[in-house]
């Protein structure tokens, strides 16, 4: 994945074929009769100008696809860092990375805040401004960058990011007058295995603790009894096979659902499909921790209504995330379908980063690859353009 020189954008969307982790498509080029048209020279000349190839292997790509990763950079040396995501997880080497349209901060070194909002290109109730999407380049937005400065934002509170289980935690209820927690038996998920060859049921029927940790979790799953291809069967809700993960010995508890068995986690990364941990989380294969295909249902239900389904439907399903500046809804840097189509814009919103204690300033310019660009060729998705300075 080369550096490619600072050289003329178009800001506006350089392609027709838009393609987000969430919605599909692949990391190919669009005509180049679909492209915008290039607004000159853009960016600001005291900053730094970086494109990076995040483009990730496209939206599918197999968990093998050497591709199929997030791209790293450092600051302090303004390059890539050549990084496996099971190297980058420990690694202080690197500040930021890039996934097609995910943004990440390095949880070991550093935090970021939203500090300049772009308030314009949004309506009251958060939906985009078409006309101002439209309307905005590099230069015309160039103004709210400039006038970032570290006096500015002293009082700014940057924020790590942050793993976020699918299952999040309504598998338990918390009292907070006794500060008892208590298994919430009534939600149940559906879970594709890591190999996204299969599906069960899944909810928590019991929970001990020992002071503010877990001692052990009882869970219940119900095996999906139909042949491959078919819709799927779930046995009656008395008839599930109970597990308890136990955390006398390790914080963490690995479990495989075809083996109905505790696995280790680290030797087993790509078939494990669930991780209990003793600190309140559970945690699906792939995302965060294993390299799998593992995903659950967004919203948990009865076990009769979870039962109904009978296929994988993607949209209601979620894998774990890191949930952060870049990613949240509410100060996420790009709109997407602003023309009808399902381009992704930049919202030129500035961030501040703070990477090893030196803050830096950056904005998003694009997502597709400039023209003029051969490799990867011009207007490819997932090759992220953004500018840089220190503050």
């Amino acid at each position: 994945m080369a550096h490619m020189p600072k050289s003329p954008l178009s800001i506006a969307v350089l392609a027709s074929v838009m393609a987000l982790t969430a919605c599909g498509g692949d990391s190919s080029s669009s005509n180049s009769g679909d492209q915008a048209p290039g607004d000159g020279d853009g960016g600001i000349p005291t900053a730094t100008q970086y494109t990076i190839d995040a483009s990730a292997g496209g939206f599918g790509a197999g968990k093998d696809d050497p591709d199929n990763k997030f791209s790293y950079f450092s600051f302090a040396s303004g390059a890539e860092v050549e990084l496996l995501d099971s190297e980058a997880e420990a690694s202080n080497a690197w500040d930021i990375a890039f996934k097609r349209n995910t943004i990440i901060v390095n949880p070991n070194n550093s935090k970021a805040a939203l500090v300049a909002e772009q308030a314009d290109f949004y309506n009251a109730d958060g939906s985009p401004v078409k006309a101002t999407f439209l309307a905005a380049t590099a230069d015309s937005e160039a103004a709210e960058f400039v006038a970032i400065t570290a006096e500015g934002i002293a009082d700014v509170e940057l924020k790590a990011d942050a793993a976020k289980p699918a299952l999040g935690s309504a598998w338990y209820n918390y009292d907070i007058a006794t500060h008892v927690i208590s298994a919430n038996t009534d939600n149940h998920w559906l879970i594709q295995n890591a190999e996204k060859t299969d599906v069960s049921i899944f909810h928590v029927t019991d929970i001990t603790t020992a002071g503010r940790s877990a001692a052990s979790y009882t869970v219940e799953f119900f095996n999906n009894t139909a042949a491959s291809g078919e819709a799927f069967a779930f046995p009656a809700s008395d008839a599930g096979t109970q597990f308890i993960a136990d955390f006398s010995s390790s914080s963490e508890v690995c479990y495989d659902i075809d083996l109905n068995s505790i696995v280790d986690c680290a030797s087993t990364m790509d078939s494990w499909d669930l991780r209990f941990d003793s600190s309140f989380n559970i945690w699906l294969n792939g995302g965060i921790h294993g390299t799998g295909s593992a995903s659950a249902t967004t919203n948990p239900d009865t076990f009769a209504k979870v039962a109904a389904t009978t296929e994988v439907v993607s949209d209601y399903m979620s894998k774990d995330t890191m949930s952060g500046t870049f990613t949240d809804k509410k100060t996420t840097w790009w709109g997407y379908g602003i023309d009808d189509s399902h381009n992704l814009w930049s919202n030129y919103r500035v961030y501040a980063v703070d990477a090893d204690s030196k803050q830096y300033k950056l904005r998003v310019l694009s997502y597709y690859a400039p023209q003029g660009s051969t490799a990867p060729a011009a207007g490819t998705s997932g090759v992220v353009t953004f500018e840089y300075e220190q503050l």
